[in-house]
């Protein structure tokens, strides 16, 4: 069979800068001054390629149109006409009609042409899609063209063993580079003309500058299929005249090179108020599911269980497709007063199970352990279906004080473990609890319940004389339930422990309990001279425990570190710290952070893949947080989001990038699949906050949730 070498160089973003000093929007967005922050914004049409058959001048074999832009293909070179328009309707904005009541402000035509190309003429890959253009100019019907088909995929020879395919992602322009065995990627020069400046910009991305806006290429990620994924450099290079060529380091010329994007999507997800992602979570499919709080009464709702709000804040449930464009359901979850959920697991089924906190009397239930409100605030755990239009359970959690749900997961069994924080003296527990009485201020818990939620397996207190916090849960192969938090209790309870006391005021606490939640494993402090608090954990298919959290401790322990010293700066630290199966040895553990504050997220904020390399994310304020292969090198706002990801000896970074806008943001959650992709969600306030392939393409409200995947392309393989 042939091999191919293929180059798959993305056109991700388009950008228009419209007039009067407007911020600048994605050509693919149908937006003008008065719709920029409508929220009827959800719809999506794909772009697609139509055959000229007298439509358009003779040289022009294939034509595009979409909102601002239109794509015109000869047989050696693409065509990008911008448009940028003032106006209320820029909707057909092709530049070979023009509707009424629109006003053209400027546009450009952008040539994109292989140099030394050998003319040749495009043609369609594959069926028809559906749809069909039809023009009837003037009164002569010989200028009336019909039923013109349409075309998914247009490939073209432009170099003796290298051909182009232009395809469309929605309402963005891509075109994949294929290259022969033996040809040299140097062969492929691209030449420019129309733009005003051609730049790599400081992430790496390329940058065509012209008076109706910008077209934008991401930085390239390249890698060769060498039985796994080997991972090389390669960049644009802009030469004399604007030319543009790739540079790659070490190519085995009989393999395959793919350049990749590095962020698959990237999308809002809001309505006309705040929405905050807490907790994300991702199916063999690579279907995501994310949950938070919403105050938007037009928050996006799709096959909904509750179609509307009904309080102050509510629950959102809400599953996007793996390419992250599209609502499988979307839905509120919640009563009369304030709900938010802090995390979400799933199961093999599609089912979704949720937790967090209420202090709506009227909070949905259905086959309720506990039926009813029993204190000013309760925990709940709801159990959604896979089409997410009905609950399997739902039932409040929690005695006659305050009640909090931090974490859940949940075991193949369908069998969900919650943890979070209690106040209560009669909060529900088994008879054969490990901790059957409440200890002090507050108290962590840990509460198992059956496959139909209608009874606890186990349910205890953990906890000393002082405020003891849980806020992350996780499960290994053997069903043992691992919990981290914040404890300031001398007497917390611990067991074969890698730290036996309170170091300080806060210590981080990490603690495993064996399969029936009545004896501990090990239970350990973890901390130095100062405050320090576990935000998050994760284990290994070795039973090994990630814990990730914050740190002021000048002395925290280190072993095999990334970063050896605390960076100090104006806050904490971030600590990544893995712990051996018996709780009782670091295999590793680092600070990570800059001159500001860092921040990992609360509940979801590592998640770790297959090789055993952790993925923390969260947010900071340092201007020198350790970046490493970055999509985004510069914190652009205050506090901004990061994603860092640690080889499986935890001495080195595989990647570490910022990732928001211009404001301020944060990064709650993050999910890994089996292919090492990165699923995040959180905060923006952010009007830039980067998108790609969004489903939805602008900011809404006070605040937006987001939803973002960064590739496979990030895993470094050696």
């Amino acid at each position: 069979m042939k091999r191919l070498f293929c180059l798959v160089v993305i056109m991700v973003t388009c950008i228009a800068s419209l007039a009067r000093g407007q911020r600048p929007v994605s050509i693919e967005r149908r937006a003008t001054e008065s719709s920029t922050r409508s929220h009827t914004r959800y719809g999506r049409s794909l772009l697609s390629f139509e055959r000229n058959v007298g439509q358009a001048d003779p040289e022009v074999k294939f034509l595009s149109r979409s909102a601002g832009f239109a794509v015109f293909l000869d047989d050696c070179e693409a065509v990008v006409m911008l448009t940028a328009f003032t106006g209320r309707n820029p909707a057909d904005a092709s530049g070979l009609q023009t509707q009424t009541g629109n006003t053209v402000h400027s546009s450009s035509l952008l040539r994109l042409k292989w140099l030394g190309a050998i003319p040749s003429s495009p043609t369609p890959v594959g069926n028809e899609v559906p749809g069909k253009s039809n023009y009837f100019r003037g009164q002569d019907p010989a200028k009336w063209w019909s039923d013109i088909p349409h075309y998914a995929r247009i490939r073209q020879r432009v170099y003796p063993g290298v051909d182009v395919t232009y395809y469309g992602n929605h309402q963005q322009l891509e075109y994949d580079l294929e290259l022969a065995p033996g040809v040299d990627p140097s062969v492929i020069r691209l030449g420019v003309e129309g733009a005003q400046k051609v730049r790599v910009n400081a992430e790496g991305d390329l940058v065509l500058e012209t008076r109706s806006g910008e077209i934008r290429q991401r930085k390239p990620i390249v890698y060769q299929l060498i039985g796994r994924k080997k991972f090389l450099r390669g960049h644009y290079v802009v030469r004399r005249r604007g030319e543009i060529g790739f540079e790659i380091s070490n190519v085995d010329r009989t393999h395959a090179l793919v350049i990749d994007p590095i962020l698959a999507y990237s999308t809002y997800l809001g309505g006309n108020d705040d929405d905050e992602g807490f907790s994300i979570a991702v199916d063999k499919k690579g279907q995501t599911y994310v949950t938070g709080l919403t105050a938007s009464v037009d928050f996006p709702v799709r096959n909904a269980f509750q179609a509307t709000e009904v309080g102050g804040l509510d629950v959102f449930v809400t599953k996007l497709d793996r390419d992250g464009d599209r609502l499988i359901y979307s839905t509120y979850l919640g009563g009369s007063g304030d709900d938010q959920a802090r995390d979400i697991a799933i199961d093999r089924q599609g089912n979704a199970y949720i937790t967090g906190t209420t202090d709506s009397f009227d909070f949905p239930t259905k086959n309720p352990i506990q039926s009813s409100l029993g204190g000013g605030d309760d925990a709940f755990v709801a159990k959604l279906n896979p089409q997410g239009d009905g609950l399997i359970y739902s039932t409040y959690l929690g005695g006659s004080d305050g009640e909090f749900g931090t974490g859940i997961a949940v075991d193949d069994r369908g069998q969900a473990y919650v943890t979070g924080i209690t106040t209560s003296a009669n909060f529900p527990t088994t008879i054969e609890a490990f901790q059957s009485t409440f200890q002090g201020g507050q108290d962590a818990y840990v509460s198992k319940l059956s496959k139909d939620g209608t009874s606890l397996i186990y349910s205890t207190y953990l906890g000393g004389v002082d405020d003891d916090q849980a806020n992350g849960i996780a499960l290994d192969r053997d069903g043992h339930a691992y919990v981290a938090g914040i404890t300031r209790s001398p007497n917390f309870p611990t067991q074969n422990a890698f730290q036996n006391s309170l170091a300080f005021g806060d210590d981080a606490f990490v603690t495993k309990f064996d399969r029936d939640g009545d004896r501990l494993i090990y239970s350990t402090y973890l901390g130095g001279n100062a405050e320090d608090g576990a935000d998050a954990i994760a284990v290994d298919k070795w039973g090994h425990a990630y814990v990730t959290g914050q740190t002021l401790s000048t002395n925290f322990p280190v072993k095999h570190a990334f970063q050896h010293k605390y960076a100090g700066g104006i806050g904490s630290d971030a600590f990544v710290t893995k712990l051996d199966r018996d709780g009782d040895r670091l295999i590793y553990s680092t600070y990570l952070g800059g001159n500001g504050d860092d921040i990992p997220g609360f509940s979801r904020g590592i998640a770790v893949d297959e090789r055993g390399s952790a993925f923390v994310a969260g947010g900071t304020s340092s201007s020198n947080f350790p970046i490493k292969d970055a999509l985004q090198a510069h914190n652009k706002g205050g506090e901004t989001g990061f994603v860092t990801k640690l080889d499986p000896d935890g001495d080195s970074l595989e990647f570490s990038t910022y990732l928001g806008g211009s404001v301020d943001e944060f990064i709650d959650g993050i999910a890994v699949d089996d292919e090492g992709n990165a699923y995040l969600t959180g905060f923006t306030i952010s009007p830039d906050f980067p998108t790609r392939k969004p489903f939805q393409g602008s900011f809404g409200g006070q605040g937006d949730a987001f939803v973002s995947k960064i590739g496979s392309a990030h895993k470094r393989e050696h």
